[in-house]
């Protein structure tokens, strides 16, 4: 099973976005278990393997290379030490850096580059910079320590932290052998309603008949998997699991919310309705179009669904395709490939792409009202108080209507609270499923650069929230 693992991880969509990680070279992120690292002499922000990898490198690197060159033996970061005396004074410093590098260079800076700013090569402790003092831990390579008892100081808090570090960089590792991110995988059609599983994990070894139970949090064991070839099975499908979950975790976070509401204006049960109407708000464009065939998942659970209709709403949706196109186009049947099932069956599937924000929408001629509206890893809470902040009017018409469940996502339980009170100051609302862990979050961690909470990693669609709605008696 893990060979056709392997086989399916090939083919993929999304092209990969390259990521940065202070002790791996830049280029083709091998490790120190592999080759010694030379770091960049002129900026010391980045390492190398070796000299191809260098100059394969410059083209790319050259701009901002030069934008921070050291400076009388000392780099961007050489002042940390006397000037950080928090975290949030460390993430001040280093938003500073990046806002100063932009400017210099005149542009926005590509992930990469801001992830060599976020994830810097300095003391986990005290933030010294001095190359010559620095060595990395030795299980994730992810987190540098100037002396032993630096290292000691922080041994009790990195370990909870080691095996999702460790995770990132297999990922990443994973993914620059392949041309794209994404996996190309299909969740089987049932042919009877079967709720959703206990989880993520125990959703994909169902559909794959997987034996792989949880992805291991423990660094060293992670570890041992990562570097003992008799472990090469495992490895492919925890790396399997990880960028599924990310694939699927929209749809599914979805279908599990649904699951425990009343649908439409019948009020009836997920598994009985024939037509489902979605209004995603706060959509990005690019990243629906590229998988809008994750959202075909939903009908291959709901066997008696005919018709699926999503919205993708929001300022951003069309400019970030094409700006010549239209503020409202349509994709059905016949313009992006279905499952032979779900062909035979001729089921009808619409996705239309709405480039104005919801309080427009709404105004418009086709507008039409959904079952249910979701926003995924919403933010609502980040815009509060600010002029041009958008959310307030169309949250309002959204939760005008007691009987639609509006759905929202959060990195955290902290985040979910926040974008709650953003609700409640707008008008009352009926809490119906609480800030909750989300059992379908995807299961790739993201580095935190803010580590809100002291939180140093967060997941798409941590946690589920949703106001409003009838939900099903238990």
């Amino acid at each position: 099973m893990a060979e056709d693992c392997e086989e399916t991880l090939q083919e993929f969509g999304f092209e990969n976005t390259r990521h940065f990680h202070p002790g791996l070279c830049a280029t083709c992120l091998k490790s120190p278990y592999h080759v010694k690292l030379k770091h960049c002499a002129q900026c010391q922000l980045v390492s190398y393997c070796s000299r191809v990898c260098q100059k394969s490198d410059w083209k790319v690197h050259r701009q901002f290379c030069l934008a921070n060159a050291v400076k009388f033996g000392k780099n961007v970061f050489s002042e940390a030490k006397t000037k950080v005396t928090s975290f949030k004074s460390w993430t001040q410093f280093r938003t500073s850096l990046q806002c100063a590098v932009s400017v210099n260079l005149k542009r926005v800076l590509e992930q990469f580059e801001r992830e060599a700013v976020w994830f810097p090569k300095v003391c986990e402790i005290c933030k010294d910079a001095d190359l010559s003092k620095l060595f990395p831990c030795s299980i994730c390579n992810s987190i540098f320590y100037c002396s032993k008892e630096h290292l000691e100081q922080d041994i009790d808090q990195h370990i909870h932290w080691c095996g999702e570090y460790l995770t990132c960089v297999s990922v990443d590792q994973f993914l620059l052998r392949r041309d794209s991110a994404d996996v190309s995988f299909i969740l089987n059609v049932k042919e009877n309603f079967q709720p959703l599983p206990e989880d993520m994990t125990q959703l994909l070894n169902s559909e794959t008949g997987l034996s792989q139970k949880v992805i291991p949090t423990d660094g060293k064991m992670l570890k041992k998997i990562l570097t003992d070839v008799s472990f090469a099975d495992e490895l492919t499908v925890i790396i399997f699991n990880i960028l599924t979950s990310e694939s699927v975790t929209d749809a599914i976070t979805l279908l599990y919310a649904l699951e425990k509401f009343c649908i439409g204006k019948d009020k009836k049960k997920i598994c009985d309705i024939t037509e489902l109407n979605i209004h995603v708000v706060g959509a990005d464009g690019m990243r629906e179009l590229m998988s809008l065939t994750r959202w075909e998942y939903i009908a291959h659970r709901l066997p008696n669904l005919k018709k699926l209709r999503v919205s993708f709403i929001g300022p951003e949706v069309i400019p970030a395709i094409d700006d010549t196109v239209p503020e409202d186009f349509v994709y059905s049947n016949g313009e992006f490939p279905v499952c032979e099932e779900c062909e035979q069956s001729d089921r009808d599937f619409e996705y239309r792409f709405c480039n104005v924000l919801y309080h427009h929408y709404v105004k418009k001629k086709h507008f039409f009202k959904p079952d249910a509206v979701i926003a995924y890893n919403c933010g609502f809470h980040a815009h509060s108080g600010l002029e041009m902040d958008t959310w307030p009017e169309s949250l309002k018409l959204i939760i005008s209507d007691p009987d639609i469940p509006l759905i929202f996502t959060s990195f955290s339980k902290e985040e979910a609270d926040k974008e709650l009170q953003v609700l409640k100051n707008l008008q009352d609302v009926s809490i119906t499923l609480p800030s909750q862990p989300n059992p379908f979050k995807s299961l790739r961690p993201c580095r935190d650069f803010s580590r809100d909470n002291n939180c140093h990693v967060f997941y798409v669609n941590h946690f589920i929230t949703c106001v409003n709605g009838e939900k099903i008696c238990n």
